[in-house]
């Protein structure tokens, strides 16, 4: 059993947002990361 504590608009809202993520700030800047073989620490807070 889940213990799931938002209603289904809310955790559409939250799954919509998660997807938008990579493309709206990581997307942008991967090759330059993968150039200078970095991954920003920021990322993951």
């Amino acid at each position: 059993m889940s213990d799931n504590t938002l209603n289904p608009q809310e955790r559409e809202l939250f799954r919509d947002n998660f997807r938008k993520f990579p493309a709206k700030e990581v997307e942008p800047h991967y090759q330059q990361w993968e150039k200078d073989e970095i991954f920003p620490r920021e990322l993951w807070r």
